[in-house]
């Protein structure tokens, strides 16, 4: 839930080094846990987790390779590894009234342009999925920030309505409902 505000409200919130770092400050100390979550935009984080405690001496990069290649394929897995550690390096946006302190957003582009061209790769099926769709409009939506410099734009209305429907939260308070325009 950390980095982004609101949470979830720009699609995925990958945070593989974040949970890498954890992992090894605590390997030896925990013994299982209880993972918490608020949504679905933190799956891939879940699975880190959940994986981890499994199998400890498993890197963040391999469990994300490995969900890629699960959910989306083998052939865009290295892709959304790179994918993944962008978005979090981006993260920290938030919404203030009718505009955002975006995050550093020093990759977005980077960062779009690399799932635009994974995307091209998929399947119909899978590209339409919600897991694949968090990725892409998370990518999306920090590109579009940067251009516009933390301002509203018509490219943004969309999104934000995706995100709403994926996350059944046309009607949902703020704190956990992505942005609308002011």
């Amino acid at each position: 839930m950390e980095g982004n505000g609101p949470w979830g409200g720009y699609g995925a919130n990958p945070r593989p080094r974040h949970w890498q770092r954890y992992a090894d400050g605590t390997r030896g100390v925990l013994s299982g846990s209880w993972p918490y979550s608020e949504g679905i935009y933190e799956d891939l984080n879940k699975v880190m987790i959940l994986q981890w405690e499994w199998s400890p001496e498993r890197t963040m990069d391999d469990i994300v390779r490995e969900y890629a290649a699960g959910h989306f394929g083998a052939d865009v897995a290295d892709g959304v590894v790179r994918a993944a550690a962008m978005m979090e390096e981006d993260e920290g946006t938030h919404q203030q009234a009718s505009h955002f302190h975006a995050g550093p957003l020093v990759r977005a582009e980077e960062c779009r342009a690399l799932v635009e061209s994974l995307d091209r790769r998929l399947p119909e099926p899978v590209r339409r999925s919600w897991r694949w769709r968090l990725l892409v409009l998370r990518a999306e939506i920090d590109a579009e920030l940067k251009r516009s410099a933390g301002e509203w734009s018509e490219a943004l209305v969309p999104r934000m309505e995706e995100l709403r429907a994926i996350y059944h939260a046309e009607h949902a308070e703020g704190a956990v409902c992505p942005p609308r325009r002011g």
